[in-house]
């Protein structure tokens, strides 16, 4: 089962996604292990095939309720389709399986921050900053939410850190 996952990923790679569904099909049936799952719902989602990769993580959930990874997916799954309230609950729900899940932490605070809830937001996008303190992206987020809950000082400092790192990134490329 490990191979044909292996080999489900590696076609997914080279862009041979129906071989790729096989292979990874083929490890779900062989192995109880929710990898193959998970493998799968990623390659269902970058076809654009969310329903169909919602049940691959909920399928990966089944086999292991605590996969942080197939929860963070089923987020992204959700996201997509506009359902934030879905998508907050699946983070929400990577985040107690993993508290280091740095990028779970940010999208939980981002889905907040479009559901309108600036303050519950803020100490999840906080925390992501902790993890990934280079991401631009996520310093603007938290500005936002800053601005949001008229923190404005606190919010002009993550806009211009922010920038600060985006002219980083640019002088590296």
């Amino acid at each position: 089962p490990k191979c044909y996952d292996i080999l489900g990923r590696a076609l997914m790679a080279l862009g041979m996604a129906d071989e790729a569904e096989a292979s990874l099909r083929r490890a779900i049936a062989l192995d109880s292990s929710p990898d193959g799952c998970n493998n799968l719902g990623v390659l269902l989602k970058e076809q654009g095939r969310l329903d169909d990769a919602i049940a691959a993580y909920q399928e990966a959930l089944e086999r292991d309720p605590r996969y942080a990874a197939a929860h963070y997916n089923l987020g992204n799954a959700y996201r997509a389709k506009g359902e934030m309230a879905l998508a907050a609950e699946a983070f929400r729900r990577a985040v107690e399986s993993d508290p280091k899940h740095a990028r779970a932490l940010a999208a939980l605070g981002q889905v907040l921050q479009t559901l309108s809830r600036s303050e519950d937001a803020l100490p999840f996008l906080e925390r992501a900053i902790v993890l990934l303190p280079d991401e631009a992206d996520l310093h603007c987020d938290l500005g936002n939410a800053l601005q949001t809950l008229a923190q404005l000082p606190a919010a002009s400092a993550a806009y211009r850190r922010a920038l600060q790192l985006n002219q980083i990134g640019r002088a590296h490329v």
